[in-house]
């Protein structure tokens, strides 16, 4: 779970480990919280690495949900570079890392990144001038990115 110890991550890591899944739990603690999975530390189903997707890792997993990515304008506005980073080659690093132990992906972003190239008179370009840069340039980018990766891959991810 890329983005574990955000709002949406920590809640998705309680229901795993609630159902008995074991979960590894990735995090940066860029915009994520230590205290919302502090709880579940203790828990023989649980582990957490500090780590940046922008960086690839090496782990066995069945699944991966990447959610990884500041969400709220005040954390993807202080650093839209490292924004575009993450969701970009965090979003190839998790792909890369499903297509070599053949595992399923779950690829998340939010709403609003979607939203904009969606209803955006100019659908699919990215302005160099709007102040949410770093997410506008994701839904541009991350559809073609998952489509390669998809072509490449021997199994559905």
């Amino acid at each position: 779970m890329t983005g574990g110890a955000g709002f949406l991550g920590s809640n998705l890591c309680d229901l795993l480990v609630a159902q008995g899944h074991e979960v590894l739990c990735l995090d940066n603690f860029y915009t994520g919280v230590r205290r919302n999975v502090a709880h579940l530390c203790a828990h023989p189903n649980f582990s957490i690495i500090e780590h940046d997707v922008t960086n690839p890792i090496f782990v066995q997993v069945d699944e991966i949900y990447n959610l990884a990515c500041p969400a709220s304008p005040q954390h993807y506005q202080r650093d839209p570079v490292q924004t575009l980073k993450t969701s970009v080659l965090g979003a190839m690093n998790m792909l890369g890392l499903a297509k070599r132990v053949n595992g399923r992906i779950l690829r998340a972003s939010t709403r609003y990144a979607w939203r904009l190239a969606a209803l955006s008179p100019k659908a699919g370009r990215v302005t160099t001038r709007a102040t949410r840069d770093g997410a506008s340039g994701a839904p541009t980018c991350n559809p073609v990115v998952v489509r390669f990766y998809r072509r490449l891959s021997t199994r559905p991810m």
